[in-house]
């Protein structure tokens, strides 16, 4: 186990990792198989090994960033961001069902807008889901502009500054 950077949000603990225990894989993966199956997709074993060797493969990139959410000594999320060609996106991010509509979605971006490894970039992308409309609604809330339909997803664009605007107004 490689802990990285440890950071207190709120009431969450956000740690980023370098690679990943077998328990924490399976956990990492019943969130999002959750989640899915929310959105009416179904997941068989093979979808299970394929993410499963997917997410191993990109832990061994030097400009991946996996951090694991924790409320209360238990993983309830994960993000996953990609750094290339000048552009930081968000590959990923994952909260289990007991923590959505909650505000650990804001807190999430708090933290990521305030790694100093991400300070240079003023704008984020991140694929959602044409389904998961939460998801959406947060993300325009924040300030994100679809900038492109897919068939199955959005692709959205977030300026920093929007962000940090919008959690201004909401924690005063």
């Amino acid at each position: 186990m490689c802990y990285y950077a440890k950071v207190y949000v709120m009431k969450y603990n956000i740690l980023r990792k370098t690679n990943l225990t077998i328990i924490e894989t399976e956990v990492l993966f019943d969130i999002i198989k959750d989640n899915l199956l929310s959105l009416e997709y179904k997941i068989s074993n093979n979808d299970k090994e394929l993410w499963i060797e997917n997410l191993k493969n990109s832990l061994q990139k030097e400009k991946f960033y996996l951090y694991l959410v924790y409320k209360e000594e238990k993983i309830v999320g994960f993000v996953e961001i990609i750094e290339e060609n000048n552009k930081l996106t968000l590959s990923e991010i994952q909260i289990d069902n007991y923590n959505k509509k909650t505000r650990i979605l804001l807190d999430i971006i708090n933290f990521l807008l305030t790694r100093k490894d991400f300070l240079t970039f003023e704008e984020m992308y991140f694929n959602i889901n044409k389904k998961n409309i939460l998801s959406n609604k947060t993300f325009s809330h924040l300030g994100g502009k679809i900038i492109e339909e897919r068939e199955k997803s959005y692709l959205y664009k977030i300026k920093r500054k929007d962000v940090e605007k919008y959690l201004k107004t909401i924690t005063k």
